[in-house]
């Protein structure tokens, strides 16, 4: 089984933010079964934003820190201390992933005390800890990868899975995604497999049958059966969020190929 991915997100606007976010990523980097993501390995633009997203949308935990990045004055004139914006898009991401997965995402997060907490970082970060030393935070995360349980093994799960997807099956999906996903009949899932793909109404009908095989021992997929006016497919909620996203990447790539 592949290491456990940890994203770790911190500052970078000053020497000691970097060498804060380095520190912490060799330490996960020793810890066996452990690897880390720190976005100041990255050095342009177009692979800071392609890795990041990668990192969020593969990690299965996330290390957070929120310094203080200035001040927000609301509507009632209250101001208080706000963090990275960057850092609070991250965490839309995992808890956006959290939500769609149905899979808890572990964050451990220090936070400078003035440091306002809003927004999808109260739904994500439950008793954020002080920022202290170094030395300090090291000792938190190295107890915190010990102990916490961090629900792998799904995108592994899915890897395999998806590996022994063939192109018809990827067809019959992308039809599906585009036909919206849930309750779609097949008729409009072959109609779409022969506009789309070019294929005869009987090559069509040879997918829907070879995918509603494999893509239902697998997960991927569950139809209703309705004799009276079609079976019904729809995308399995577990698998949704991640069939979705390669489906995109093999429609890309198929345009390009």
């Amino acid at each position: 089984m592949s290491d456990i991915r940890i994203f770790v997100s911190c500052g970078q606007r000053t020497r000691e933010e970097i060498f804060l976010g380095n520190r912490i990523k060799d330490e996960i980097d020793r810890t066996p079964g452990f690897r880390a993501y720190f976005a100041e390995t990255v050095h342009d633009l177009d692979g800071l934003n392609k890795n990041i997203y990668e990192a969020l949308f593969h990690c299965s935990g996330a290390v957070i820190f929120l310094h203080k990045r200035g001040t927000f004055t609301d509507a009632d004139g209250n101001t208080t201390e706000r963090s990275s914006l960057w850092i609070n898009q991250e965490i839309a991401i995992l808890s956006y992933r959290q939500f769609h997965e149905s899979q808890r995402i572990p964050v451990l997060a220090f936070k400078e005390t003035s440091v306002k907490l809003d927004g999808a970082m109260t739904f994500m970060m439950l008793n954020p800890l002080p920022v202290a030393s170094e030395d300090e935070m090291i000792l938190e995360v190295r107890n915190w990868l010990k102990k916490e349980s961090f629900g792998v093994g799904k995108e592994d799960i899915f890897k395999e899975k998806w590996s022994s997807v063939t192109d018809n099956q990827r067809k019959f999906m992308t039809c599906l995604i585009d036909e919206g996903e849930k309750g779609v009949k097949e008729a409009a899932i072959r109609k779409r497999l022969v506009k789309e793909f070019s294929l005869s109404s009987n090559e069509a009908t040879d997918v829907i049958r070879d995918a509603k095989l494999r893509l239902t021992e697998i997960g991927f997929i569950e139809y209703v059966r309705n004799i009276d006016t079609g079976d019904e497919f729809g995308i399995h909620d577990s698998w949704k969020f991640l069939v979705r996203r390669e489906i995109s990447k093999w429609k890309s790539g198929a345009k390009t190929a």
